[in-house]
């Protein structure tokens, strides 16, 4: 799915990098948050700290972010109260389903894993928006410009 995501993107180097920055910082922080001890998968064949099925996720998710989660991105404020809300509740759901385990309270890690991802909300719409103008640039200019023959006289450049 997400081989056919970025064919069907209208700009792919800028939606793999878009992706790639977005997923690495959500990994690194996952992993980090995983080696201080607050959570602990029980496996864990891969090189980092969390397992390669959490790292696909992120993925996904950063897939996610510049389409079908564009009106949230476009409001930092909704996406701050989103991440800070329903992000821990996914890591919740991952508790109960027995695929991660918390160290502390399932209070206490919802807490520290919704400021985590409060923050990371900051920064992922700081992202998207240098992406979304450099699309926005990089779409105008690869508009073939119109030729004069398609304005009007005396109607200061509207196209016919």
């Amino acid at each position: 799915m997400l081989l056919l995501h970025i064919f069907w993107a209208p700009n792919r180097v800028s939606e793999l990098w878009f992706m790639t920055i977005i997923a690495g910082i959500g990994i690194t922080i996952d992993s980090i948050v995983t080696l201080v001890g607050i959570m602990k998968f029980a496996e864990n064949a891969g090189p980092l700290p969390i397992p390669l099925w959490l790292t696909c996720i992120w993925l996904a998710f950063a897939g996610t972010l510049r389409y079908s989660m564009n009106f949230v991105m476009a409001r930092p404020s909704l996406a701050i109260v989103l991440g800070l809300i329903f992000a821990p509740l996914t890591y919740i759901a991952g508790e109960r389903l027995g695929a991660v385990e918390f160290s502390y309270s399932v209070i206490h890690t919802a807490c520290v894993l919704g400021m985590c991802w409060a923050c990371l909300m900051v920064l992922f719409t700081e992202i998207w928006s240098c992406f979304h103008q450099a699309d926005d640039i990089w779409l105008a200019l690869s508009r073939p410009p119109v030729p004069q023959m398609f304005y009007r006289p005396n109607c200061s450049g509207v196209p016919l």
